[in-house]
């Protein structure tokens, strides 16, 4: 429940964000409008809102539809007659209409409706309305047809920089002025502006619990079969190796880090997403446990683009995926594994990650997602309900959320965790997510050195005596620690997938 307090805070003003007069904060396209209309809007502040703000355009006859802690965008339903006095508070920056509701089938044509030509402003973001006109933004601009020297061109007249092109989704990063979006947007070959936004990283009973091992004693170990891993990379280990041999089977690896050509994993999440899909326990002989991967004989192709804190951007995403696409002859990748996500600012049709999923599916890759970890955010008084992250919220991506197998092989004790995120998808409402795998306290791969290793070494599985009952940093460095999370169930699915894709390699992504 809000607080019902009205009082705005006295926050110092941001440089970013100037001071208007009240009636330049409202958006033309909601300037007119009878009193009584109910509206959707995005009302950006100054700052990050508190519960007061927000309460006061409730108080104003305002319904609260989205809002994620620490941004300065929030959604309403309200009346037309409450524009006003909105903008007449000192801390509201704008406000704008909310398009991302709507149905747009036609959107990346650039046409709505009866062919008439789209609304220029309903092609920018609503994460971009109201941002200051005085800045660069690192926008990914999507065009109606693939980008050529001419698209940049017209880009780079308005004041902007070609950066990379991200042909995939028909579309380029570019730094550009805030200023120059609604011209920008006028042009018909133009189809969405977004910004570049920031992504994150969303075995010793995981193989008996979901039958993999039933598989293994049949042969099926995903032999023959490609694996690309998008995450922040992965470390050399002996359980990514050939059994019996020193050839890697990690077969292909590039950076998409801006900057860090590296493709190890200072992070340590890739190694460890790397190992529940296809270690080979070469390494746990000297563990209580084999800790086995899903697909011990899967190929890996390395694909980072997670830097050492765990954080990357669309772009570098959608050009991995781009790779992976152009490499699956070379290696028969069929399956491609995102332990990440970011949180939902429009329509899945519109945004260019989930574009870029779509393009791996529709190129016969089995996309495999993990839901995210947002299922006990309350912060909308929705109980964790509807915070499917992206692209996980794209009907064509399997989408997996984690379970609690409670330390035993059997499937009748599992519970799903209290943190895997649930659907329906926000603004497009999909059903999701679409299984459910083991994904808490999963032992796996460790990259000695990296944050996380660093960070969590409380999690650390070290190995043992000859008896394998006394078990310590005495006996040895660990090769093997517990995380938990979606991103640790994803790869659970990607692994199972791989061994079907091996029984029967005539099976679409769609079956």
């Amino acid at each position: 429940m809000l607080a019902t307090n009205l009082a705005f805070s006295g926050q110092e003003k941001q440089a970013n964000e100037v001071d208007k007069p009240a009636h330049t904060k409202i958006s033309k396209d909601l300037e007119g409008l009878d009193g009584d209309t109910t509206i959707k809007v995005i009302v950006r502040f100054k700052h990050t809102p508190t519960e007061d703000q927000l309460q006061k355009v409730c108080d104003l006859g305002g319904t609260l539809k989205n809002y994620r802690d620490g941004e300065k965008n929030a959604a309403f339903t309200l009346p037309a007659a409450a524009l006003k006095d909105i903008a007449a508070d000192p801390d509201v920056v704008s406000i704008s209409a909310d398009l991302s509701s709507q149905d747009p089938p036609d959107y990346l044509l650039g046409l709505v409706g009866n062919n008439q030509p789209r609304d220029p402003g309903s092609k920018i973001s609503s994460d971009l309305q109201g941002a200051d006109p005085n800045s660069n933004l690192k926008v990914i601009v999507q065009f109606t047809e693939p980008p050529t020297s001419s698209h940049h061109e017209t880009v780079i007249a308005q004041g902007g920089e070609h950066l990379k092109n991200l042909r995939l989704v028909n579309g380029a990063l570019y730094t550009v002025p805030a200023s120059a979006l609604a011209e920008l947007a006028k042009d018909p070959r133009v189809a969405f502006i977004s910004p570049d936004r920031p992504v994150r990283r969303s075995l010793d009973h995981v193989v008996q619990a979901v039958n993999a091992d039933i598989a293994q004693s049949y042969g099926w170990d995903g032999t023959g079969i490609g694996v690309a891993v998008v995450d922040s990379g992965i470390q050399a280990h002996p359980d990514l190796k050939a059994s019996g041999l020193s050839t890697s089977r990690v077969v292909y690896s590039e950076s998409f880090v801006p900057g860090d050509p590296s493709t190890t994993d200072g992070y340590g999440h890739g190694t460890h997403v790397a190992g529940i899909i296809a270690g080979n326990g070469q390494g746990s002989a000297s563990y209580r446990g084999a800790y086995r991967g899903i697909a011990p004989n899967v190929q890996i192709i390395n694909l980072r683009v997670l830097d050492n804190n765990g954080a990357g951007t669309d772009s570098a995403v959608i050009a991995a995926i781009q790779r992976a696409i152009q490499l699956k002859a070379v290696y028969n990748i069929r399956v491609l594994n995102l332990s990440l996500g970011r949180g939902v600012h429009g329509s899945y049709t519109l945004d260019p990650l989930c574009q870029a999923v779509e393009a791996a599916w529709q190129a016969g890759i089995v996309v495999v997602v993990a839901a995210g970890n947002s299922g006990r955010d309350n912060s909308l008084g929705t109980r964790g309900y509807g915070t499917i992250a992206v692209p996980a919220n794209d009907p064509y991506v399997i989408t997996v959320g984690a379970t609690n197998m409670h330390d035993t092989f059997s499937r009748a004790d599992d519970t799903v965790t209290s943190y895997s995120s649930k659907g329906p998808t926000l603004i497009d409402h999909i059903v999701k997510p679409d299984l459910v795998a083991p994904g808490n306290r999963v032992v796996s791969l460790i990259a000695p050195g990296s944050k996380l290793a660093t960070t969590y070494s409380r999690f650390d599985v070290f190995p043992c005596d000859g008896t394998l009952v006394l078990c310590s940093s005495a006996f040895g460095s660990p090769s093997y620690f517990r995380l938990s999370g979606t991103s640790m169930a994803t790869p659970v699915v990607s692994g199972a997938a791989a061994l079907l894709l091996q029984k029967d390699p005539s099976l679409t992504p769609d079956q």
